[in-house]
């Protein structure tokens, strides 16, 4: 069974913690600013195998704390740990957050909202990628219903 870790790097409004009923604090930017130890921060979920970090405390320098070389060591301890850790990150169009966070893992997804991100924004922010020294594994779309799918050809549309 993998063990993976689910890291909400969106340190100006995380809301992971909602989701898993999990206190916000301590959470990343707790452990990054060297406030608390690793061990404090891991959440297990009700999801088996899979841990959760928060967000914690807001702080005005989250761009700062996700390019330090603190976090570069986080990184390094907790892929010793873990089979698979996934970083949700701020939107693309809000903060260059993921920018930072992609030069120093394997890979990212970018995950684009149907119906309400526009293509030319999207292929714009992309761009940034190719500029750095980043894997972009794909997009995935997101909240698409069926005929979005369905799109210029269906079965069950005459």
């Amino acid at each position: 069974k993998s063990k993976t870790l689910l890291v909400d790097a969106d340190l100006r409004r995380g809301v992971l913690h909602n989701s898993f009923n999990c206190p916000k604090k301590p959470g990343l930017t707790n452990f990054l600013t060297g406030v608390v130890p690793l061990e404090s921060i891991l959440s297990e979920t009700y999801v088996p195998n899979l841990t959760l970090i928060t967000c914690g405390s807001l702080l005005p320098n989250p761009s700062e704390l996700l390019g330090s070389d603190r976090m570069k060591r986080f990184i390094d301890g907790v892929s010793k740990r873990f089979d698979f850790i996934i970083f949700d990150t701020p939107p693309l169009m809000a903060a260059s957050d993921a920018v930072i966070i992609s030069t120093l893992v394997d890979g990212i997804a970018v995950l684009i909202r149907a119906g309400m991100t526009n293509r030319n924004d999207v292929s714009q922010k992309l761009e940034l990628f190719n500029n750095i020294q980043t894997n972009v594994l794909g997009v995935i779309l997101n909240c698409a219903g069926v005929e979005i799918a369905h799109e210029g050809y269906s079965y069950y549309r005459y």
